[in-house]
């Protein structure tokens, strides 16, 4: 790996699910605070691919379909700006409330670092 890079690698489909939907909710509370745009967040992050990669790394359809509104954030904010923050609250409390759930359903299974190339979270990058 190119040491100027930096990518986070899940272990599992409901590791991929659980880094998607904190990537999520961190770019929602940025679009909320007005740190970032609909327009960027939904060109960097919040992009049919992303969800097509989450379908063929076998998350559940019913998180993926919950985040396919995160797609429409720029032409909400385009087209009827006023529903915006309805659909950025309703956004933040699903992936919250999934992400309460995944990890009481994890809490016994070994971590492993996001972080590509690390094995356990108790192994510290050099």
């Amino acid at each position: 790996m190119d040491p100027g890079q930096l990518r986070f690698q899940a272990h599992s489909p409901a590791d991929a699910a659980q880094m998607s939907a904190l990537l999520a909710l961190g770019m929602i509370c940025a679009v909320k605070s007005n740190a970032v745009s609909a327009d960027y967040a939904c060109a960097k992050l919040f992009r049919p691919s992303f969800l097509g990669r989450l379908r063929r790394l076998g998350v559940d359809e019913e998180f993926c379909e919950s985040l396919a509104e995160a797609l429409e954030l720029d032409d909400v904010a385009s087209l009827v700006e006023s529903a915006l923050p309805s659909l950025l609250e309703r956004l933040t409390e699903i992936l919250t409330q999934y992400l309460a759930s995944t990890e009481q359903a994890r809490h016994d299974e070994p971590r492993y670092c996001w972080l590509d190339g690390y094995g356990t979270h108790r192994e510290d990058p050099p």
